[in-house]
Formats: structure tokens, C-alpha cells, sequence
């Protein structure tokens, strides 16, 4: 692809839990996996705690999962860095995607987007397993907000028609409708808004109140398109075409990454 993004330094990679839960054998696998890679490429094996999920995080939660690291031998070389520590990386980013159309500001109930999701099955006669998502658009998008007065989320604004493609290094180049794409939240609208003034939209020239939390796929997009910092990864193919087109627009290009696998390279 034009816009996979190379580097010739040694290769980083990255683990990146989230302690909503113990350590489990998927991310125990993908951990291995990145710490192998790192040790057999003489690379950088970096931790990073995906603690964005205020209402949910426990410390227990996250020393269990460090202990149970520590257990199956997998050390790290940097960190642990702890996303809820980088809030105004994220406050910044979204700002950045605010000014230059990329996200917009939506003032619909949290429920009609958990999860950063709202979509309709396809109206055949029976909804088919894995089949075609019709997305519902909601009137934010076009600066017609459905419920104003409201806390607002920040989501990102998913461009019309057309695919989004990147290349999984297992499984060679991939593609989704954006038809299928959510416009995915970036901040949250809920009650742990971080403190501080607003900030200007440049567009409107309206103050934009503070938006509550970073989702985890945002702020993992954020953290790594950093100079020097690795590249997105996600188990699921779903959240990877999350991650494509904003590490596009936050960093100018996407890595060579894999779905399957948990590896994530600079090569």
C-alpha cells in the first residue's frame, strides 16, 4: 500500500491490556507472540496499560495482570505507561480531528452508541451471520444535533461511500465498505468529563465542553502515532479498520500490521 508507513530502526512492539478484567488466554497469547517477535528481531518490547475505562478499572485488576506477565516469563523493556496519565495527549488529538473535519460532535444519548456501535442488521429475510452492517448516521454529523444542550461526544466522522483498506501481513490486503463502518466515539460524553476550560471548535468558533474519557481505541491511535511509537493493533478485524483511518489522519499513514497474529512491527 502507498501509505504503509516503513522505518528501518529496530522493531517495536507493544502489549496493551486493559484491566477490566484478569489477564486471559487471548491476551496471553498475544503477548507472547509480541514478546517473541521483539526478542527474535532484537527489538523493544513496550507495556502499555489501556486504563481509559474509569467506572471499570481496578488496581487489582491491573497488578494481576502484571503478575501474571511476570508469570509466564514475559518482561518488557519500556513502560508500563498507563493511558489515564495521557489525557492531554488525547484532548489535543481530538482537537486536531474537530478542526480538520474528521470528527464532530454528537449530542445523542450514550445508549444509542455503547460501545461506539450503532447499527442495523441488513433487512433480508433472515439476518445472515457476518453479512452486511447498515450503518444509522445520526443528524450530529451534518451540525444538526438530535438532543442539543447536552454533554457532547466526540466521533469520528467516517467518510461516505467508498472502502477503507489496509494490508494484514498474514492475510495480504483487506477491505471494508465504509457503509459498514460506524462513526466510531473518540471521547465519551459520560459523567468522568476531565477538568479544565473548554476548547474553541475552530470551525464553529463555539466552546466545546470536555468530553468525558478517551474510548481505548482512540487513545491506543493516539499513543502510537507519536514519533517513535509503535504501530495500532487489534485482534479483531472490526476494531482494525477503527484503527486504519485514524492513524491516517493523526499520523499520515498506517504500519504493515496483523489481525491474526497480535504482532505489530516497524519493519
Amino acid at each position: 500500500m502507498s501509505d504503509v508507513i516503513r522505518k528501518t530502526s529496530a522493531v517495536r512492539v507493544r502489549f496493551a491490556p486493559s484491566p477490566t478484567g484478569y489477564l486471559h488466554v487471548g491476551g496471553a497469547r498475544t503477548a507472547l507472540f509480541n514478546w517473541l517477535f521483539a526478542r527474535r528481531q532484537g527489538g523493544t518490547m513496550i507495556l502499555r496499560v489501556e486504563d481509559t475505562d474509569a467506572e471499570r478499572n481496578k488496581p487489582e485488576l491491573v497488578q494481576g495482570i502484571l503478575d501474571g506477565l511476570q508469570w509466564l516469563g514475559v518482561n518488557w523493556d519500556e513502560g508500563p505507561f498507563y493511558q489515564s496519565q495521557r489525557t492531554e495527549l488525547y484532548r489535543a488529538a481530538a482537537k486536531k480531528c474537530l478542526a480538520n473535519g474528521a470528527a464532530f460532535l454528537c449530542y445523542c444519548p450514550a445508549e444509542k452508541y455503547t460501545g461506539g456501535d450503532h447499527a442495523e442488521p441488513a433487512q433480508d429475510e433472515e439476518p445472515k451471520a457476518g453479512g452486511p452492517r447498515r450503518v444509522t448516521r445520526c443528524s450530529c454529523r451534518d451540525g444538526r444535533p438530535s438532543t442539543p444542550g447536552g454533554k457532547p461526544a466526540i466521533r469520528f466522522k467516517v467518510p461516505l461511500g467508498g472502502t477503507t483498506k489496509f494490508r494484514d501481513a498474514v492475510f495480504g490486503e483487506r477491505e471494508f465498505s465504509n457503509e459498514e463502518i460506524e462513526d466510531f466515539v473518540l471521547l465519551r460524553s459520560g459523567k468522568n468529563a476531565w477538568r479544565g476550560p473548554p476548547f474553541e471548535h475552530s470551525q464553529t468558533g463555539a466552546a466545546v465542553p470536555r468530553a468525558g474519557c478517551g474510548t481505548s481505541c482512540f487513545c491506543a491511535c493516539a499513543a502510537d502515532s507519536r514519533g517513535g511509537q509503535v504501530s495500532p493493533f487489534e485482534t479483531s478485524r472490526r476494531n482494525g479498520c477503527k484503527h486504519v483511518p485514524q492513524r491516517r489522519f493523526l499520523a499520515g499513514g498506517v504500519p504493515e500490521f496483523s489481525c491474526a497474529t497480535g504482532l505489530v512491527s516497524w519493519r
